[in-house]
């Protein structure tokens, strides 16, 4: 059900389910201001992880996203990723 909202919400946007857990590490195609995205996310009601902490060095902008999905119901994982998208337009 993500990797499918992905595809329909944020088509530009690569996707690597993360081996053995139960998140998709997400490439953005343009970078973003990762605090403003998990700012405008949180505004609309979707937390999310931007990728930078997982960096030695975290860039000043961010490209990749880890969203989790184990916990999110079926039902609300497309609205959410939706949204998101909605959120990256805030972020810009």
């Amino acid at each position: 059900a993500l990797l499918a909202a992905l595809a329909r919400h944020m088509p530009r946007a690569s996707v690597a389910k993360a081996a053995g857990g139960s998140a998709a590490w997400v490439t953005l195609d343009t970078p973003v201001d990762g605090k403003a995205l998990v700012e405008a996310a949180a505004r609309r009601g979707v937390l999310v992880e931007t990728g930078d902490i997982f960096f030695a060095v975290p860039p000043r902008k961010t490209r990749h996203l880890r969203l989790g999905y184990s916990a999110i119901p079926l039902d609300r994982i497309a609205p959410g990723v939706a949204e998101l998208a909605r959120a990256m337009a805030d972020a810009a």
